[in-house]
């Protein structure tokens, strides 16, 4: 139903656009777009097996493939996927890249692991630890709003990205230690995070580009954060059997690992942090 009523949006939109001239047709880049799945594919199968070596193989493999897929895009001027340089912190746009990135990645387990520890740790059912997790989505929205109309996008983007390690910080201390309305608060606290800055890093990102790369930096940046979505919930599974994580864990071991599973993401937290002073730093 979305997809029908996005389609009819764009007849309506664009019908006064046939006219123009057309941009040169750019040929999809299927291989690169083959490597990109493959490398994602590789680091959900390492977060999904019990075997640790495998796991690592399969983590080691597919950090080889996403360096091949960003050597060959940076290769292919006229159909490039991500903007030059991408992922460099002495650059703006690849500090901010690396901010979307590993803000991403540090916060996925509250969305993988999140339902399973609230029915195990809170004995909440899981329509009620569904209704927990969604909190994060409507701090979010409720965030986005109220800032929209703001002109601090330096202030609310450091202040995002430091939400989301408290929140990580939060979650880790309050799931383990059985403090529910703590991980209400704290779901609640991590999506405002995200809420409050990802407008604002969008629009500095794309306005720290030239003209001729701007579609492709605005493209380029929710592609990262969904691959960090991926990305982090593959590591957060490998954290997680790393722990000891499977059948017929005790309430005590689960606690355990539920901090754990949290805790480990804080480094990547707080290099999110410093990728995002870097990317909002006036000169």
């Amino acid at each position: 139903i979305q997809g029908v009523v996005f389609l009819a949006a764009v007849a309506l939109m664009f019908r006064d656009s046939q006219g123009r001239k057309r941009s040169p047709a750019v040929r999809i880049p299927v291989f690169r777009l083959g490597i990109l799945a493959a490398a994602i594919l590789g680091v959900s199968l390492a977060g999904a097996v019990d075997q640790r070596w495998t796991s690592l193989l399969l983590l080691v493999a597919s950090i080889t493939l996403f360096i091949a897929f960003f050597t060959l895009d940076g290769r292919r001027a006229e159909s490039r996927m991500f903007p030059s340089r991408p992922f460099y912190l002495g650059h703006r746009i690849g500090a901010g890249l690396v901010t979307v990135f590993s803000a991403g990645v540090s916060t996925m387990t509250f969305l993988v692991f999140g339902p399973y520890f609230l029915e195990a740790l809170f004995g909440l059912t899981p329509l009620a630890a569904g209704y927990v997790v969604v909190l994060e989505s409507v701090g979010w929205g409720c965030a986005a709003i109220a800032v929209s109309c703001s002109r601090h996008d330096t202030l609310l983007i450091r202040c995002g990205v430091a939400l989301v390690t408290l929140s990580v910080v939060g979650l880790a201390v309050t799931m383990s230690s059985g403090f529910l309305w703590g991980v209400v608060a704290f779901a609640l606290v991590q999506g405002a995070a995200f809420g409050m800055m990802w407008g604002f890093i969008i629009k500095r990102a794309v306005g720290a580009v030239d003209e001729s790369e701007r579609d492709i930096t605005s493209s380029a940046l929710p592609a990262t954060q969904q691959t960090s979505f991926a990305v982090g919930a593959a590591l957060s599974g490998l954290v997680a059997n790393a722990s000891g994580f499977g059948d017929n864990v005790d309430p005590a071991a689960i606690s355990a690992i539920a901090f754990l599973a949290f805790a480990a993401f804080l480094p990547v937290a707080l290099f999110a942090n410093y990728a995002a002073w870097r990317f909002t730093r006036e000169s």
